[in-house]
């Protein structure tokens, strides 16, 4: 769903719960998100921002935030793509059904072309890239980040 006002401090306790690695994968070295941050990520189509988080029941009954997408256009049919998901959550397609979001959000938006900055590290992340089989390109690697672009100039295949 889309992010709101309202999630500033369960975007806040999402992002605490993460591990340091998952952190870093994100952040490529803050330590925390801060209530600045979360304050900044959670305003509604802020500049043109798009926001979206992916919930799930926790032991209590209580919603709480599994995934964070933010997108960053520049406006010259380029934005920017973060991602990260709740370590109990990688590797059950909620990376996957956020990037799948993100590329429906750009495709309204005359959006061609994602770009992730990315630790070379993060196999996981340019796997899910990889993933929508959409042409992938790579940057120049700077410190361990890696910029992805994943062009979405071509409709993206159907299933078979």
């Amino acid at each position: 769903r889309l992010i709101g006002p309202s999630d500033v401090p369960g975007l806040e306790a999402f992002y605490a719960a993460l591990s340091p690695d998952s952190r870093e994968a994100r952040f490529h070295g803050a330590a925390s998100v801060g209530d600045q941050a979360a304050h900044s990520f959670c305003a509604a189509e802020h500049e043109g921002r798009h926001g979206v988080v992916a919930e799930a029941l926790d032991r209590d009954g209580r919603w709480v935030i599994v995934g964070h997408l933010c997108l960053e256009p520049f406006g010259d049919g380029t934005a920017e793509i973060a991602v990260a998901v709740a370590d109990a959550w990688q590797h059950h397609d909620v990376g996957g059904t956020l990037l799948r979001e993100a590329i429906a959000w750009a495709r309204r938006h005359d959006v061609r072309v994602l770009l992730a900055s990315i630790r070379c590290s993060n196999a996981a992340m340019l796997r899910l890239l990889r993933s929508v089989g959409q042409p992938v390109s790579f940057g120049e690697e700077d410190g361990g980040v890696v910029d992805v672009r994943l062009d979405l100039t071509n409709p993206m295949p159907h299933a078979a």
